[in-house]
């Protein structure tokens, strides 16, 4: 495998709670062409200015943020993005994007929240926007995320901005898995780091499963079912084709660290993963195997304000 672009630093340990039922199950979203769609996207249109190298994006009243009225423009610099040569036909191309900032339990930052199904705060709206702005110029085959509704808001997005797709496509185009949802912290979700006890917040991280909490889930499970969802979307994928996978923290640290060859215990200390940050990572067409990280944690530069990520990334 080669490693390219790519940025390790040293990170906080992080806490990330995901409850997941069925590991192997698949749910599809089903999207349709109707006239609901066809006002959503007139009101959600883009606009690419050449002369100041920007793309722009028309948002609306977003779906988690209701009580906003007012409509927001999101442009994203185009000259600071990575090089990225395109698809080897005889490769498959994963996006792993990071969902945007929350609005954490209680409305606290620094909080774990994990598998706790919070909401996107406005200013992560924006972000994952902007991230959706960045993969609108590549073609891509599927649209995958995880059950919490911070991640289907980016995976939608997402797809509002794909170009020429058909209506027998949305459904396979948007699903839905259970493997990518985030880490299940079972009963020190809500709690913060000091409450834990950075003992234990250490051997958990050094993947020391009789700390496991109650009612949730190791790193290494964590993994072990990231990686299985992972492989289902990579069979399903056309080689020298890209596709998105919208998820979390701990979600993108594993399939990150296992294209790395990266010894899982380190994963938390040494891979740093944004707010609405992309990775991109290429795969052997047959095999599926990792070969090429291209870059890690790329956020598009919009202009916007520093998210505050204090609960899961610390």
């Amino acid at each position: 495998m080669i490693l390219s672009n790519t940025v390790i630093s040293p990170f906080f340990s992080a806490c990330i709670v995901a409850s997941v039922a069925s590991i192997s199950s698949v749910h599809s979203f089903a999207f349709h062409k109707n006239n609901n769609m066809m006002n959503s996207l007139a009101t959600n249109h883009r606009i690419i200015n050449h002369n100041h190298m920007t793309t722009s994006y028309m948002s609306g009243t977003s779906a988690s943020s209701s009580s906003s009225s007012s409509t927001n423009e999101i442009e994203i610099n185009e000259s600071n993005q990575p090089d990225l040569p395109p698809i080897d036909k005889n490769h498959k191309r994963l996006f792993l994007v990071r969902h945007g900032e929350v609005i954490p339990p209680g409305g606290t930052h620094g909080v774990f929240y994990g598998a706790l199904d919070v909401p996107l705060s406005p200013l992560g709206e924006l972000e994952a926007q902007a991230a959706a702005l960045y993969l609108k110029q590549f073609n891509l085959e599927y649209v995958a995320c995880s059950p919490l509704k911070r991640a289907i808001f980016g995976a939608k997005e997402t797809l509002k901005l794909q170009q020429d797709i058909k209506d027998q496509d949305l459904q396979s185009l948007l699903s839905v898995y259970d493997g990518f949802s985030e880490l299940d912290r079972g009963d020190w979700c809500g709690k913060t780091k000091t409450e834990i006890g950075a003992d234990l917040m250490a051997r958990f991280d050094n993947c020391d499963e009789s700390v496991t909490p109650k009612n949730g889930e190791s790193l290494i499970y964590l993994k072990s079912r990231v990686m299985d969802a992972q492989k289902q979307l990579l069979q399903k994928m056309t080689p020298g084709k890209a596709s998105a996978i919208v998820s979390h923290l701990q979600v993108t640290r594993s399939m990150l660290s296992d294209a790395l060859g990266m010894d899982i215990k380190k994963m938390t200390s040494e891979l740093t993963v944004k707010t609405a940050s992309i990775t991109c990572i290429d795969y052997d067409g047959e095999t599926n195997e990792a070969i090429k990280v291209h870059f890690q944690s790329f956020k598009p530069d919009a202009g916007l304000e520093t998210a505050k990520d204090g609960g899961n990334a610390v």
